[in-house]
């Protein structure tokens, strides 16, 4: 286990194969982090743009993303707030994307090259009961390098009648 600041340092010698495994630990109110991509996501139901929205009319997840710098093999996983069904299952139109996959919990899109700039994907949806929910954050990394990513922090969603 190691901490914030705690580093790693692994060598090799000889022609054996070598397999290091490591994953990611669970955080319950992550902080946004901006430092390889900056992530903003809205709920836009008809012209109203926020937190609230009513059940059985159409919304879209707006995803906003920013590059300070070009990234290859990128991915952005966007989760899906519970109380939500997909409206649609659209592929993406930014030319950049090569593959969108819809899961039941989160939409996952992927580039092969990303270059620097600020680029949108819209995710349609249908709110299905009323209530609260909450909406996780949106997490993009490079992933052959995903120590290069980034997130926003979770929000409350509120469904109302």
């Amino acid at each position: 286990t190691l901490g914030n600041t705690d580093t790693l340092t692994i060598s090799k010698q000889g022609s054996e194969l070598f397999y290091l495994y490591a994953w990611k630990k669970f955080v319950a109110n992550p902080v946004a982090s901006a430092a390889a991509f900056s992530i903003n996501t809205v709920l836009i139901q008809g012209k109203h743009y926020g937190d609230t929205v009513k059940a059985g009319q159409p919304v879209t997840l707006q995803v906003s993303l920013s590059l300070p710098q070009s990234r290859d093999y990128v991915m952005l996983e966007v989760p899906i707030p519970a109380g939500f069904n997909y409206r649609s299952k659209l592929k993406g139109y930014n030319s950049y994307e090569v593959h969108r996959e819809h899961f039941e919990d989160k939409v996952s899109i992927f580039f092969s090259k990303l270059p620097q700039g600020h680029y949108t994907f819209n995710i349609e949806l249908m709110p299905q009961f009323v209530g609260s929910a909450t909406l996780l954050p949106a997490h993009a990394e490079e992933m052959y390098f995903p120590m290069n990513s980034g997130n926003n922090t979770k929000r409350t969603v509120i469904i109302t009648q």
